[in-house]
């Protein structure tokens, strides 16, 4: 199946028929149907907004829609026990944690744990070779 989602590694995290619905809300936002996908997000997945993917797309459509102190809320729906200390896990857990200090330096103009989750990123990375890179890591550049 073509899949029109960024990080389709972490699909597996979710029921077979929920993907389907997902899928259907990525496309929406990809063609600025902003209201329709936030409709999907906010009634056919709901039940799944605290699990990673979820959260990802539907933070991504809310920053496509300008929507960042918004994208926060989505973001922090999703528990910290929901990541584990396996490595696709921690690149995540990465993600998330650029993705929240980017929004606080548009939201809040705070620019130190933007800079902090940076310079992480660079000490994880510093030996790892650019083929290895997963699709998490690759929408983290």
């Amino acid at each position: 199946m073509l899949y029109h989602g960024t990080h389709t590694s972490l699909y597996k995290t979710l029921p077979s028929a929920v993907i389907p619905i997902l899928e259907d809300a990525i496309l929406k936002t990809r063609v600025r149907l902003y209201g329709v996908a936030e409709e999907i997000f906010s009634n056919k997945l709901s039940a799944y907004s605290h699990i990673p993917i979820v959260a990802l797309e539907h933070a991504e459509l809310l920053l496509h829609d300008f929507k960042c102190s918004r994208v926060l809320e989505v973001l922090d729906k999703v528990p910290e026990n929901a990541f584990t200390s396996n490595e696709e896990d921690c690149q995540v857990r990465q993600l998330f944690a650029i993705f929240r200090a980017t929004m606080r330096t548009q939201t809040e103009g705070i620019y130190g744990p933007a800079m902090e989750e940076l310079r992480n990123l660079q000490r994880a990375w510093a030996s790892k070779s650019i083929d290895d890179y997963s699709d998490i890591e690759v929408s983290l550049t």
